[in-house]
């Protein structure tokens, strides 16, 4: 199976970025749309544990900020494997399905 190239990478993926006198890393973070999906312990009421994905859409999400650059603009400060830090970054990922691009959205 060939890699196809992600068509949803954050607009911070390759050069970082920078918030007061802190510079963070790139995140290197980039989807296929095919996998920006939320699992357990996000469920739904649809049948058969259906949910939310994103539609088969040729289109380059040219604003995309992931989660990781969400959370750590908000922390100010780099993310560490703790609980918290994972949790943040789960209920961030969650918004993405809430947010502005929800007509974008197919069940």
């Amino acid at each position: 199976m060939a890699r196809k190239a992600p068509q949803f990478r954050c607009h911070f993926s390759d050069i970082g970025f920078r918030l007061g006198d802190t510079t963070y890393a790139p995140c290197h973070v980039g989807y296929h749309p095919e996998c920006l999906r939320i699992g357990a312990p996000f469920t739904t009421r649809l049948e058969q544990d259906r949910g939310l994905i994103c539609p088969s859409l040729a289109v380059i999400w040219k604003g995309f900020i992931c989660e990781s650059c969400r959370v750590r603009s908000i922390y100010r400060r780099e993310l560490q494997r703790t609980p918290e830090d994972v949790a943040a970054l789960m209920l961030e990922r969650a918004t993405l399905i809430v947010s502005p691009i929800i007509g974008l959205w197919v069940l």
